[in-house]
């Protein structure tokens, strides 16, 4: 929207710097340097921040996956030490995340976005899963940080996507 704006009102006034200007006036930010950041920076940096976040939320059933798997075929025969119990809770809570979601879509309040109506009620209704389900999975990736040092990192990408995933596909 930014974008938009400013690329609409570049000749009405408002200082738009080119990528050498502001390599010459440095990449502080315009209320703190006096510079005025435009348009041009915005579109690449916001291509780099999409690929990130969706390498991260596609990893994240990979993650859960691969946990589940290594509890399954190698950690169930081992002794049940306290750090096997906190990544089977680990992965438990995260799965419960990922499989609330499906629930929360088929129950919630039928909204028409044409007219709006009954638009409120759908939107509190996924605001209200947002807290319960961002506080499983964060519950979720402070105990793999205890579990099994094998799995942290999975299971915490597998936290992280879930949540990116849950906050990006309920956005209205």
């Amino acid at each position: 929207m930014l974008d938009e704006f400013l690329i609409a009102h570049r000749g009405h006034g408002i200082k738009i710097p080119t990528l050498s200007q502001k390599s010459r006036q440095g990449w502080g930010h315009p209320w703190i340097s006096g510079t005025e950041v435009g348009a041009e920076g915005v579109a690449s940096v916001s291509a780099v921040e999409n690929i990130i976040a969706t390498v991260i939320v596609l990893l994240a059933p990979v993650g859960l996956l691969y946990g589940w798997i290594f509890f399954w075929t190698r950690m169930r025969r081992e002794s049940r030490s306290w750090r096997t119990w906190i990544t089977v809770i680990s992965l438990a809570l995260a799965s419960l995340a990922v499989l609330s979601w499906p629930v929360m879509a088929v129950l919630a309040p039928k909204a028409n976005w044409e007219t709006y109506a009954g638009v409120r009620d759908q939107v509190e209704w996924v605001e209200a899963w947002h807290k319960p389900v961002f506080r499983t999975l964060l519950a979720a990736l402070v105990l793999c940080l205890f579990g099994r040092p094998r799995l942290i990192l999975p299971i915490a990408v597998g936290c992280i996507g879930t949540a990116m995933f849950w906050l990006f596909s309920t956005m209205p």
